[in-house]
């Protein structure tokens, strides 16, 4: 679909964003591996300033969809397991961001 040959902005922006996300592999390129690496990080960054009012959030959400659903309509039920999730799910991508930015961090081994 992609060919990793290509070397036009579009292409490497495409691969490092890729690697940055985990879904794609560790770049051989130097260079494509530190964007990735500091686009990772940049992306940690964000969800480390968010480790203590997003997940208190979403249970707030969770709570008030409760709340909601037990005095109206019953479809909203359906959102409390999905702030739940988003409540869970923020701390597993932290940690998933965590182990992808040291893994393309400079001198580890390349591992995918």
């Amino acid at each position: 679909m992609h060919d990793p040959d290509d070397q036009s902005p579009r292409a490497v922006g495409r691969r490092v964003r890729r690697a940055a996300s985990g879904s794609g592999p560790v770049p051989d390129d130097p260079d494509e591996r530190e964007a990735a690496h500091e686009l990772a990080l940049d992306h940690l960054h964000v969800l480390d300033r968010q480790r203590y009012w997003a997940p208190a959030m979403f249970v707030a959400l969770a709570l008030l969809a409760a709340g909601v659903a037990l005095t109206g309509p019953a479809w909203v039920w359906i959102t409390v397991p999905v702030w739940l999730a988003a409540a869970v799910g923020h701390s597993y991508l932290r940690g998933r961001v965590r182990a992808r930015v040291d893994l393309l961090a400079p001198g580890s081994p390349r591992l995918d």
